[in-house]
């Protein structure tokens, strides 16, 4: 299976933010609650993107996920390589989860 581009990755990402929404409006919570409602009436997005289901209903920060995007799209337009990326965003989840501070001794 290809790779989906970073705007059909966007597409998918704004189709479950409006699920979302929907879930809101009928007052269907929780994380549990939501994925089981994508499996029942969006196989489809669960079966292909169960990551990007999972964190968009779980509510927590998606900063991260944006900034991926980003640097796929970097990717995409030859801006930057894969390898760069990967660098890049080693980095960024190193400093957010460790919580490093230069020149610190761990």
């Amino acid at each position: 299976m290809e790779k989906p581009s970073v705007n059909k990755l966007r597409e998918i990402i704004n189709e479950i933010k409006v699920i979302i929404l929907d879930l809101d409006k009928r007052q269907i919570f929780g994380l549990e609650k939501r994925e089981n409602y994508f499996f029942k009436n969006h196989p489809d997005i669960m079966n292909q993107y169960p990551f990007l289901v999972s964190q968009l209903c779980s509510g927590t920060d998606t900063s991260m996920l944006d900034i991926m995007l980003r640097h796929i799209e970097e990717m995409e337009t030859g801006e930057k390589t894969e390898k760069e990326v990967d660098v890049i965003i080693g980095e960024k989840l190193a400093d957010s989860f460790l919580n490093l501070e230069p020149n610190k001794n761990i």
